[in-house]
């Protein structure tokens, strides 16, 4: 017989796609060769090629099963002679692993889902089976189809009478069924729906509303395009109730609607009224679904407010999944602040930022259970970053250290939801990142390095006094400093020894920066705010009627006054006198001299100077 070469006797873990070969025979005209899963070769059903009259002493065969064993033999054609058959040579075909993504909510009968998977070294098509009993049988879905990664799935409506809780599908190998991968349990239910559900809510707000705060994003659930507001919420317009949408452009994006305007499917508003608003016997029409059991609620670009429209609670990650958008895409609810959220619940509505420009967005008719799951984000430091003025707190935003960051934007920092009338809000400005949507609540990197630097704003329209909390200073490696500035008032603060910063509004928007890194690093950064020479700012507002602010910039510490005149050369304030270090300092004046007497309208001189000379003067308008 010839003498088999290539693969060795016994070999494991060959390639499904294996060539086999041999020695040429002595003046042999042709070989036969024989592959079979039966070492015997007896059982013909077993043959995987059974060949004669080959010319070349080698052969590639077809796809094989993964992690099954094969006998092969080759003899040889001299003249009208045959050969012995070789002595039988094994191999075992290399294994191969299949995942497969769980249902996170539960299925209907009647409609159709999407099912992903993923494979390694998987030789040949898949089978997708079936059980809705915990695993102790399955039904065949589809059979020997293609490897691709997804396929969707239409459960009939003969699957089961009841709800069953312990499904699972399972997707295996079509060439060895013994290589497979099966979802978590999850449950499928009948999908019939029913037209209308009556449901019922008290949504509170204040007797007497009184701030922004009080106003509350709302929605409602439903098939509701042709109620009008006035037919739900009672009351006069802008005394009794007022209600606003937003448009999604970056600026001047909220629009007040009236009574005789409709509702939207799927679209949210910021609503406050006067006392609860009590829906006692609300009749929720079903919204019509789609094949794949989602309603799709309709988009425009930048920032959309959304809301359920479902009688029940949706997991906000199912329709992420459903739109592929990633995994960190985020929802804010608002209650008195903007926070992330999880679900979409009736009646409730969430500002999302639709970066991906869909024109619709597929929401899930939530059948069964909702199934949290809650991810976790790897990071080496997170620090909250908390501003609180008068009236609101601005409490989620972030800025931290994770390995998994890119360079610029990533799906750790987050988009700012729109600020809304005077409330005070917090926000890292990264045109950078968009030129339209600069304003985002998260800035994670990916090392520290030497150090980092992150510079924040603050609006605050209400110019009253306001305070940054900071949480999660201790995580930062200790052989790091930790420094904030005010920009318009340069005094570093070491956030490892006071981690609170209360501060005068001058501005309607305040700059900060937070410095983090070695002191060479820190140090190196101060410096380079110092200023190169003497200045005095313009003042801010100008014109102004109750409040003024006033920077000088000093190169060295220095004994220095800022004084105000009258147009005929009085003194009527001085605002600052005494020694100040190198840096930046802001000054308020009320329109107020020395005894706090009010002053008249009129054009006023500030100017500053040292112990001998006049640096500079300025020319500004006080107007009662």
């Amino acid at each position: 017989p010839p003498e088999l070469s290539g693969i060795p006797d016994g070999a494991i873990g060959i390639s499904t796609s294996p060539i086999l070969s041999w020695n040429t025979y002595p003046d042999a005209t042709a070989y036969g060769i024989q592959v079979s899963t039966d070492s015997t070769f007896m059982d013909s059903t077993q043959f995987i090629i059974n060949l004669n009259n080959l010319s070349d002493t080698s052969i590639s065969l077809p796809q094989l099963a993964n992690l099954r064993t094969y006998y092969w033999r080759v003899n040889a054609k001299v003249g009208i002679d045959i050969t012995l058959y070789s002595p039988i040579r094994r191999f075992t075909t290399k294994t191969a692993t299949i995942n497969v993504s769980s249902p996170l909510m539960s299925w209907a009968t009647g409609f159709t889902y999407k099912l992903k998977w993923n494979t390694i070294d998987l030789s040949g098509n898949i089978n997708i089976k079936i059980s809705i009993d915990s695993g102790r049988s399955y039904r065949m879905l589809k059979e020997n189809i293609s490897n691709i990664g997804i396929t969707n799935i239409t459960l009939s409506d003969t699957l089961l009478s009841n709800t069953a809780d312990s499904c699972r599908i399972r997707i295996e190998s079509y060439l060895n069924n013994i290589i497979y991968a099966e979802t978590d349990a999850f449950s499928i239910v009948p999908g019939t729906l029913p037209k209308s559900v009556r449901i019922l809510t008290s949504i509170p707000f204040a007797p007497k509303p009184t701030k922004s705060t009080e106003y509350k994003l709302f929605g409602l659930p439903g098939t509701v395009d042709t109620i009008k507001i006035g037919d739900l919420i009672a009351g006069t317009q802008r005394n009794d109730w007022r209600i606003f949408a937003d448009n999604g452009a970056a600026e001047n994006y909220l629009v007040e609607l009236s009574r005789e305007s409709k509702f939207q499917t799927g679209e949210g508003f910021w609503l406050i009224k006067k006392g609860n608003l009590e829906l006692p016997q609300y009749e929720l029409q079903m919204p019509p679904l789609n094949e794949d059991a989602t309603y799709s609620i309709s988009l425009h670009t930048g920032w959309n407010i959304i809301t359920n429209p479902f009688d029940k609670t949706i997991n906000w990650d199912v329709i992420l999944g459903l739109n592929e958008l990633p995994t960190e895409t985020k929802i804010y609810s608002y209650n008195s602040t903007f926070m992330t959220s999880l679900i979409l619940e009736p009646f409730k509505a969430y500002y999302f930022f639709n970066d991906a420009n869909l024109t619709t967005l597929r929401v899930p008719y939530p059948f069964g259970k909702v199934n949290l799951k809650k991810k976790s984000i790897p990071s080496n430091w997170k620090v909250q970053i908390v501003f609180e003025n008068d009236i609101n707190k601005d409490e989620y935003n972030f800025i931290g250290i994770s390995p998994i960051a890119k360079s610029g934007f990533d799906e750790l920092d987050g988009y700012k939801p729109p600020l809304f009338l005077d409330q005070g809000f917090l926000y890292f400005p990264r045109r950078e990142w968009n030129q339209e949507y600069y304003r985002f609540n998260s800035d994670i990197r990916q090392t520290l390095g030497e150090g980092q630097v992150w510079d924040f704003e603050i609006s605050n329209p209400r110019m009253s006094n306001g305070t940054i909390h900071f949480i999660g200073i201790e995580q930062i490696p200790r052989d790091y400093q930790a420094v904030l500035l005010n920009l318009l008032n340069y005094n570093p603060i070491n956030l490892r020894i006071i981690n609170e910063y209360t501060f005068q509004t001058v501005n309607r928007i305040m700059e900060f920066r937070i410095i983090v890194g070695n002191n060479e690093f820190v140090d190196n950064e101060i410096k380079k705010l110092l200023p190169m020479s003497y200045e005095l700012g313009q003042n801010y507002p100008n014109p102004f009627n109750s409040l003024t602010s006033i920077s000088i910039k000093l190169p060295k510490n220095s004994y220095v006054k800022l004084e105000i005149y009258n147009t005929i050369g009085q003194r009527v304030k001085t605002l600052f006198k005494g020694e100040l270090p190198a840096g930046i300092h802001t000054f308020n004046w009320d329109g107020k001299d020395d005894d706090q007497l009010p002053l008249a309208t009129g054009v006023y001189i500030y100017r500053l100077t040292d112990r001998e000379n006049i640096i500079q003067t300025k020319k500004m308008l006080l107007i009662k």
